[in-house]
């Protein structure tokens, strides 16, 4: 893992960009305080980042389950299999 200052690798991206293409993760810092994470990212990635931001996701995954129903309600409600 790296740090750089966010001045720093403004002027010097392309030194950025070597890192994380060997692996590296770069933690951008402003006035001496991490500020952002810069990381390799493949197609994968990207999409799951998408679906999860796009459609609140990761909000839905932080909320209790409202609303449900017991097996013995699901039974009487749609019968048995």
């Amino acid at each position: 893992m790296k740090f750089a200052k966010i001045t720093d690798a403004n002027q010097n991206f392309s030194q950025i960009t070597q890192h994380i293409d060997a692996g590296e993760e770069v933690i951008l810092t402003k006035n001496g305080i991490p500020y952002a994470l810069v990381k390799k990212m493949n197609p994968d990635d990207l999409e799951d980042y998408i679906i999860a931001k796009h459609f609140g996701v990761d909000k839905l995954a932080k909320e209790p389950l409202t609303g449900l129903l017991s097996q013995e309600e699901m039974e009487q409600k749609f019968g048995t299999l």
